[in-house]
């Protein structure tokens, strides 16, 4: 994961050099679709990939909602989720084409675990919490770098060092499509 991490540092890094000045499109009416995930070929239960697409609107400027769907799969565990968030985006004055966000939302999340010791199938609630930044570098593209704190109603997440549990923290990378 840190490796992932370190190299969309460095790609935003270096797509911020000699950029035009871009006016971030997130005023009411706007409209983004979004896609996000990772891949990992180190993890301990083999090959290990993430995807998840949204949709959302903004009822105000900064302000929007969204709809969300995803999928995290390996050789022991399959997790998806499906759900509503409310995202509020700041406007600091000469961050320019950086935009950092929170967010909140409620899924309903289904985990599918099974390996030796472990076996679980279960759908619950889950609460999500999101701090993250987006940097446009296009008036209506943006890549985003996102920090995520998952917590279920029961136990459905599953770390090798761990075990079962009922919370989890996610990095996530994105690139986000906005239109009018």
């Amino acid at each position: 994961m840190r490796k992932v991490l370190v190299v969309m540092a460095i790609t935003v890094g270096l797509a911020s050099s000699g950029l035009a000045q871009v006016t971030p499109n997130i005023d009411q009416g706007t409209k983004e679709i979004a896609g996000s995930g990772f891949y990992n070929t180190e993890t301990a239960a083999g090959d290990a990939f993430a995807l998840a697409l949204s949709y959302g609107y903004f009822v105000r400027d900064q302000f929007q909602v969204l709809g969300s769907v995803g999928i995290t799969d390996d050789d022991l565990v399959t997790t998806w989720d499906a759900g509503v968030l409310a995202e509020y985006n700041f406007l600091p004055e000469g961050w320019g084409a950086w935009v950092p966000y929170v967010a909140g939302g409620l899924f309903g999340t289904g985990s599918d675990i099974s390996g030796s010791d472990v076996s679980v199938d279960e759908t619950t609630g889950n609460l999500r919490g999101s701090l993250g930044i987006k940097y446009f570098m296009h008036d209506n593209v943006a890549l985003g770098l996102e920090a995520r704190y998952n917590y279920a109603f029961n136990d459905v997440y599953f770390s090798k060092d761990d075990g079962l549990s009922d919370d989890q923290f996610l990095g996530v990378f994105s690139i986000r499509v906005y239109y009018n």
